[in-house]
């Protein structure tokens, strides 16, 4: 409002908004996000110990040189890290019966948030041996 010369001006806004405007935060489901992360924590372990088996487990290692890795075990070493967190979201949208897109994606990013300090939590106590490089 402004006020000049003791008369106010009122101006008239004009909000443009598809479908429901008002939106409430989002509901998180957390027992699907740790059932979410747990599967990529679960999937993570299965990649690491295929990537051992076919010679990921050189990359890194301190005796060990890049000419000893094969270009498989590097390929399971990124991929599976990558399937793993896409397996950990989808299992949360799918466990929290989302249809949204938007909210399946806020599951996903948290049990990708829960699920990082859980591996680091894991390598610190020894883990890392059996997930891989």
């Amino acid at each position: 409002m402004d006020r000049t010369g003791g008369r106010v001006r009122v101006e008239d806004v004009t909000t443009v908004g598809y479908g429901p405007t008002t939106q409430g935060p989002w509901p998180v489901s957390w027992s699907a996000v740790w059932v979410g992360t747990l599967s990529a924590v679960a999937l993570a372990l299965i990649f690491g110990l295929i990537g051992i088996a076919v010679g990921a487990h050189r990359v890194g290692a301190p005796l060990g040189s890049w000419h000893q890795v094969s270009f498989l075990g590097l390929l399971f070493s990124v991929f599976g890290a990558f399937l793993s967190f896409v397996l950990g979201g989808w299992v949360a949208a799918k466990v929290a019966g989302l249809r949204r897109s938007e909210a399946a994606m806020l599951h996903g990013a948290i049990a990708w948030l829960v699920t990082v300090p859980i591996l680091m939590v894991l390598a610190a106590f020894g883990a890392s041996a059996y997930l891989g490089a």
